[in-house]
């Protein structure tokens, strides 16, 4: 097979791979890549023009000789050649956090099993010699967490395990379902298991993080939110924050180059509740008249499930907001048989 075969071939691979298993990425993700690979082509072709008019305009003043082609096989599969244009930033970087040193502690986590993962319906298996631990520590809360980066495919997937400080690899779980994840991709982690707990941030260095923990109304009965900058601690931004009291009532931003770009924030625990719930469905006879009085229609289906429309109006608070989904939580509780 002649040299011009060989990459025609290795091309095809290429986007034989890039096009993926049936249930893969979606048509967005794949456009999107084709996007960027048509631009960087196209770059590839300008760079390349103006390198022939250079070269060919020294060759007519100097006429050297041409020293014979050099063909150097690369002997990556074509799935890592793809990878490699999205690698997450934090992959390229030296593991951070206080047991980033601990190179027994960061071997038995990046052997840790999360080979199979369901996302959508389809089975995502990374590479287990592409996982790489990015980030490892005892946080604030008594906690001690890591995350892992590696490869499935041509895509990304990352992995939270928490346990308790101290903890060996193998008494470490996953905090979530391993997911996807970007170039561009900055993780923010928190735990809302008590009323204060740690938050980071897995920027690049020199990025620090704001957070703030609620949406509050003011004096004046206008909304908004007061920030507060996170400490950084080996490296990355990390603190004990308060933590949100609705799941969207927390908003951090990754401060960058003098820009504020707002993070989605990845939770694990949740405060601890003392509302008690029944076993069984819901009585309509007390469900509704409770609902009502709050401003919802219920509506029960013959199965016994309830959906409902909530007629008020305005945003609220994360105050008013927690206050709202607690007096909800109370009527169903309530018409369970709990209290």
């Amino acid at each position: 097979m002649t040299p011009t075969e060989e990459r025609v071939a290795e091309r095809l691979r290429e986007l034989a791979t890039l096009a993926g298993p049936p249930g893969g990425p979606s048509t967005a993700e794949r456009a999107a890549f084709h996007d960027r690979t048509r631009r960087r082509r196209a770059l590839g072709r300008t760079v390349a023009a103006v390198a022939v008019v250079v070269v060919a305009s020294t060759a007519l003043l100097t006429r050297p000789e041409s020293p014979a082609p050099s063909l150097v096989a690369d002997t990556r599969t074509p799935a890592a050649v793809l990878a490699a244009r999205t690698v997450p930033d934090a992959y390229e970087l030296p593991p951070r956090g206080s047991l980033a040193g601990d190179e027994e502690f960061l071997a038995g986590v990046a052997a840790l099993d999360w080979s199979e993962t369901v996302i959508n319906g389809q089975a995502w298996s990374t590479d287990p010699g592409s996982r790489r631990v990015v980030y490892a520590a005892d946080v604030p809360g008594g906690h001690r967490w890591a995350v892992v980066l590696g490869r499935s495919g041509v895509q990304w997937m990352y992995a939270w395990f928490r346990g308790p400080a101290g903890a060996d690899p193998d008494e470490l779980e996953l905090a979530l379902p391993p997911e996807r994840i970007v170039r561009g991709h900055v993780l923010a982690l928190v735990d809302m298991s008590a009323p204060r707990g740690p938050l980071v941030v897995l920027g690049r260095p020199g990025d620090g993080a704001e957070y703030s923990p609620s949406l509050d109304r003011m004096p004046d009965g206008t909304l908004a939110r007061q920030f507060a900058p996170l400490p950084v601690v080996d490296g990355v931004p990390l603190g004990t924050v308060t933590t949100p009291i609705t799941w969207d009532a927390g908003q951090v931003l990754l401060v960058r180059d003098g820009h504020r770009i707002d993070l989605d924030l990845l939770r694990t625990g949740h405060p601890v509740s003392t509302l008690v719930y029944g076993t069984g469905m819901p009585d309509p006879a007390v469900l509704t008249p409770c609902m009502a009085a709050l401003g919802i229609d219920v509506e029960l289906d013959g199965s016994g499930g309830a959906s409902w429309t909530d007629s008020s109006t305005g945003r609220l608070s994360s105050a008013e907001q927690a206050e709202r989904e607690a007096a909800v939580e109370g009527c169903f509780a309530v018409a369970t048989g709990g209290g």
